[in-house]
Parts: C-alpha cells; structure tokens; sequence
C-alpha cells in the first residue's frame, strides 16, 4: 500500500502518528533466525506441511521473498482480470470463490486498476513489470503469506499430492555466508498390487544465505531429471 507524506498536516498530528506507526513496526512479526541450513530446511518442511504459509515464506530470504510476491500478483492479478473481462455466469462464481485471494492483493495496493496500470507501462517488458510490482507492495513476506493462505483455503492449490512424498536434505556446504545442499526428494506411487509399487527420485539444489545473524533457503528451483527406481531402491536403466 502505497504511503503518502502529509506535506500540510500539523505538528501535533505528526507527534500522535510517530508512536502508533512505531508501535505497528513493533507488532510486526520477525522471521525466526535459523541456527543452520538444516534448521532452515526442516521448518519450511514442517509449515509446508501444515499450510502454514506465513512461517513458510519467513525461511526464505527477502530476494525470494519477492519472487514469491511477483508469482502470485501475476497469476491472480492476471486471473482476476480474465474473469472480469468475460463477465459470464461461471466467471462469477470464480470471482466469489477467490473473493479473499482479491481482497489480499487489494490490501496490498494491487487493486484491479493498478494491476491494469502496471501491465500497460511495462508492456512486454517482464523486469520493468516485476519492479513495479514489487515497489507497490510494501511488506513483501505480508502479501505471500496472505494470497498463499487465502488461496489455498479456496481451493485454487488443488488438493494434496497422491503417494507418499519424502524429502531430505544432503551435501550441506557452507561457505561464508553462503551454502548449497541437495534436496532428494523420493515420491512413492502406490498400485492396489503392492508388487508395483513405484519409486521417483529427483534431486534439487538448494541454496541458503544467512542473514541477521540466521539462515535462510534463497533458491529451491535448480532440479535434475528425476529418476525411477525399482523396489530395491536400486536405479532402473
């Protein structure tokens, strides 16, 4: 939301606003500082695993925090605009379905018109987009936490992944303020004939930086093919 400097308010409004704005940054919730990569890594699994979406997103670091921001405000800014547009029945009943997903993004300052706004300034220009977008929402780990909550209580996440899922993180490097560490993660596919029972492995690298004294995940996103295995755990050729 964007904030406006008063110019002509008096003295004495100023005295009375400085404190109740100092006591809003003091209500404001801090990320927890993650002793270690590992640290960082099991609390994002653990939130991920609740949809406890505002934890979630305090693992990562405020870079991220922004992709996160520019994902969301695109994929709802945009579809918002879609059913708006069509003004049909079925339309309708998506716009009242995603009602508090809306009401977030217009929390934040991302109203309909400044959605619209930002997409014909930028045109085809992503980057400039994505500053404009991250310059109107003023606390970035806010917004995702909010539209990420919202959306996943109206059903816009789908429901959860069929087959039990198991992730571990492994190879921690650290250097400085930096690290790396790979994330395997082994996807179990259950058939009625427990005989094929199926096995996918993939293998992520993730990467970490510490900041404020605690660790954060900063990328999740490199992945390499991912991999069949056979009951003995062994790689299929």
């Amino acid at each position: 939301m964007k904030l406006r400097l008063l110019v002509l308010a008096c003295l004495a409004s100023l005295a009375l606003a400085a404190p109740a704005n100092a006591q809003k940054d003091k209500e404001k919730p801090k990320a927890p500082a993650y002793k270690s990569p590992q640290e960082a890594f099991d609390a994002a699994r653990k939130a991920e695993a609740k949809d406890d979406f505002e934890t979630l997103v305090g693992c990562y670091t405020p870079r991220a925090q922004g992709e996160f921001v520019f994902l969301l405000a695109g994929l709802f800014g945009d579809g918002r605009a879609r059913l708006m547009a069509k003004d049909d029945e079925e339309s309708k009943k998506y716009l009242k379905q995603g009602k508090a997903v809306f009401d977030a993004l217009d929390k934040h300052g991302l109203t309909a018109k400044a959605f619209d706004k930002i997409l014909a300034d930028a045109g085809k220009d992503q980057d400039k987009a994505r500053k404009a977008v991250l310059a109107l929402i003023k606390d970035h780990r806010a917004f995702a936490a909010e539209v990420a909550t919202a959306a996943s209580k109206a059903g816009f996440f789908g429901g959860k992944p069929s087959g039990k899922t198991e992730k571990k993180l492994t190879d921690v490097k650290v250097d400085g303020d930096k690290a790396t560490g790979t994330v395997v993660t082994v996807t179990t596919l259950e058939a009625k004939d427990k005989e094929k029972e199926r096995k996918l492995e993939s293998k992520t690298t993730m990467t970490f930086e510490k900041i404020g004294g605690g660790w954060r995940i900063d990328d999740d996103n490199k992945q390499e093919p991912k991999k069949e295995k056979d009951k003995g755990g062994k790689d299929k050729k």
